[in-house]
C-alpha cells in the first residue's frame, strides 16, 4: 500500500468536449450552492431544513432535464439521464451526502461536495449532454452518525445499494463519492495522517485524496490520469487498498462509498481528508467562508474529467 501522485502519471491528449465542460465550472456558482445548502440539516435533529435542502436539490436537478426520484424512506435524491437504453442501462454515478451533523452548518461536510455534484450535472446537461448520457447522480441522506442511534450512519447509501439498485435494472460500473472537498491549507503542518496507515501524508494540506479498494484500483488510476491531464496544478494523491485492507482501516470506510465496496461495486472516494486537515470538522465554524473555492473548483473539474473519460471509454448506452 502506497500513495501515488497525479504528477507521476502520464499526461493524455485532452478531449475538446471535456475541456468545454470543465470551463463551465466556476468558483462563484460553487459558492452560491454552498451558501444555499450550508444550514443545519440533520435528518432527525433538523427535519424541516433537511427536507427543504432535499427539495431544493431535486428541483435543481429536475430543471436540468434529469429524471429525478426521491428514493426510499430516507429521501435520497436520484437523478438519471433523461434518455437511456432500456436494455441493461450502464451508468457511472457521482454521489454525495446532503445531510449535516445535528445543529451544524456543514459547509465542507458536505455542502462542498453537493455543490460539486450540482456543477457536474449542470456542465453535462448544458455543454456535453451526449457525453453525460451514461452518468447519473445520487445525493444521499442520513450519512451522518447520530450518537443516540447506536452508531447508525450511511443509512441512505446503504438503502440505495441494498434496495434501489437491485430493483432498478441499472448496472453501475463506477461510483465517485465526494466527501468534504472544499478545504485547503498551505500552512506546513496543517495535514495529519490517520492512525494505522503505513505511511505519512504530506505535511501540508493542499491536495485532494482519492481512495479505492482492490476492486476500484482502476478508478484510482483514472482519477490520477484525469487530474494530470485536465487539472495539472491540483495536487492529487491516490491510495489503492489491497484486498481486505478496508476491514483493518475503518477510518477509510466512513462515507457513502463503503456500501458500494461491500456490494462489490467499484467506488472511489474523493476527499480533503476531513478532520485530518479541516479544524472546523463537525463544528459550528464549518461555514461557507472557511472554504477555498479555487480548490473546490479544481477538484470538481478533476471529478468531472475523470467521470466523462470513464463513461466514454465504457461506451455507456443511453
Amino acid at each position: 500500500m502506497r500513495l501515488e501522485a497525479a504528477k507521476d502519471t502520464p499526461k493524455q491528449a485532452p478531449v475538446p468536449a471535456t475541456v468545454m465542460a470543465l470551463r463551465t465550472i466556476t468558483e462563484a456558482s460553487l459558492q452560491a450552492t454552498v451558501q444555499e445548502v450550508a444550514v443545519p440539516r440533520h435528518f432527525l435533529a433538523d427535519p424541516e431544513a433537511n427536507r427543504q435542502v432535499g427539495e431544493f436539490l431535486a428541483k435543481r436537478l429536475k430543471a436540468l432535464g434529469y429524471r429525478v426520484t426521491v428514493q426510499g424512506p430516507h429521501r435520497n435524491i436520484v437523478a438519471l439521464p433523461a434518455a437511456r437504453a432500456q436494455d441493461k442501462p450502464l451508468l457511472t454515478l457521482i454521489g454525495a451526502h446532503y445531510d449535516s451533523v445535528a445543529g451544524m452548518p456543514g459547509a465542507d461536510d458536505n455542502a462542498s461536495a453537493v455543490a460539486a455534484l450540482i456543477a457536474c450535472a449542470e456542465a453535462l446537461a448544458k455543454i456535453a449532454p451526449a457525453a453525460g448520457a451514461g452518468i447519473g447522480f445520487v445525493v444521499f441522506n442520513r450519512e451522518e452518525f447520530q450518537a443516540d442511534q447506536r452508531g447508525a450512519g450511511l443509512v441512505g447509501s446503504r438503502d440505495f445499494v441494498e434496495h434501489y439498485l437491485p430493483a432498478s435494472g441499472i448496472t453501475v460500473h463506477a461510483v465517485h463519492v465526494l466527501e468534504m472537498i472544499g478545504y485547503r491549507s498551505a500552512v506546513p503542518g496543517s495535514q495529519r495522517t490517520p492512525a494505522g496507515l503505513p505511511f505519512s501524508l504530506p505535511g501540508t494540506g493542499d491536495f485532494v485524496g482519492v481512495i479505492g479498494n482492490a476492486a476500484s484500483a482502476s478508478l484510482v488510476d483514472a482519477a490520477l490520469g484525469a487530474a494530470r491531464t485536465y487539472v495539472p496544478d491540483l495536487p492529487t494523491l491516490g491510495l489503492k487498498l489491497p484486498p481486505g485492507a478496508e476491514a483493518l482501516l475503518p477510518v477509510l470506510t466512513r462515507s457513502d462509498h463503503a456500501p458500494f465496496w461491500k456490494a462489490g461495486i467499484p467506488a472511489l472516494q474523493w476527499t480533503d481528508t476531513a478532520e485530518f486537515r479541516n479544524p472546523h470538522y463537525h463544528r459550528p465554524s464549518d461555514t461557507p467562508e472557511t472554504l477555498d473555492y479555487s480548490f473546490l473548483a479544481a477538484v470538481t473539474r478533476a471529478v468531472l474529467a475523470c467521470v466523462m473519460t470513464g463513461a466514454a471509454a465504457k461506451n455507456a448506452p443511453v
